[in-house]
């Protein structure tokens, strides 16, 4: 009888340490590489300061010297994962799933962001006839994307501080810039400013959807580069 005993308290230890060893992870794990390409099309071989961040909070990791990433002990769910390193476009792709488990999700292709443009100004003229500013910069480079300009009435005017953002008409053959502002249709701040600041932008941006391992990546690229600092209207 004890000994029947004893083989069933064995057999009871057994079946839970057995049940606790097979048991599954409840949280899951991030994988893939990264690819840094310099303005020349080159790809970087130092690969080990991209930060790879899961959703909207401060949980993330960083690469290695090789260009890849492991986060783990991530909660089971639907996430927007960001990549960024210091000088290089920012980029986001949308709705990957971490479902838990021994399985992680890995990403197929690896994750490439460019650097940002290094342009140089060679020639600048500001002018200003009653309330019509006029510009005409003149860069060592051809301008891709976007060009905005950004105007306060502060010489610490940025991108997210500013008075009044206008575009710009682009000359791409002659690597020129031309834009204009009349200052009787910008925010009052500005029109009666004594003085006047401005920087110019480049911006680049895109979006695109791919497919993989049957989940549809929505991807998502930033870059901004600020060609010109702040400069005073006379």
């Amino acid at each position: 009888m004890q000994k029947l005993i004893y083989t069933l308290c064995l057999f009871c230890g057994l079946a839970s340490c057995s049940n606790e060893t097979i048991k599954p992870s409840l949280r899951g794990e991030l994988l893939g590489f990264v690819e840094l390409i310099d303005v020349y099309g080159d790809e970087y071989h130092d690969l080990d300061s991209v930060k790879v961040t899961v959703g909207e909070s401060d949980f993330y990791g960083v690469t290695d010297e090789n260009g890849r990433f492991s986060i783990k002990d991530i909660e089971p769910g639907t996430y927007n994962i960001a990549f960024q390193d210091d000088g290089f476009g920012f980029k986001k792709i949308y709705s990957i799933p971490i479902i838990g488990g021994d399985v992680p999700y890995f990403f197929n292709n690896k994750i490439t962001i460019y650097e940002q443009p290094k342009i140089e100004t060679k020639f600048v003229s500001v002018s200003r006839e009653d309330d019509i500013v006029n510009v005409e910069m003149v860069l060592d480079t051809f301008v891709y994307g976007e060009c905005s300009v950004y105007w306060s009435d502060s010489m610490n005017v940025s991108t997210s501080s500013y008075i009044y953002q206008s575009s710009v008409n682009k000359s791409f053959y002659e690597n020129s810039i031309f834009f204009s502002i009349d200052l009787q249709k910008v925010p009052y701040p500005l029109m009666s400013a004594q003085n006047i600041y401005f920087i110019v932008t480049i911006k680049n941006s895109y979006e695109t959807m791919s497919s993989y391992n049957q989940e549809t990546e929505k991807e998502e690229y930033h870059s901004e580069v600020t060609i010109l600092n702040p400069m005073k209207v006379e």
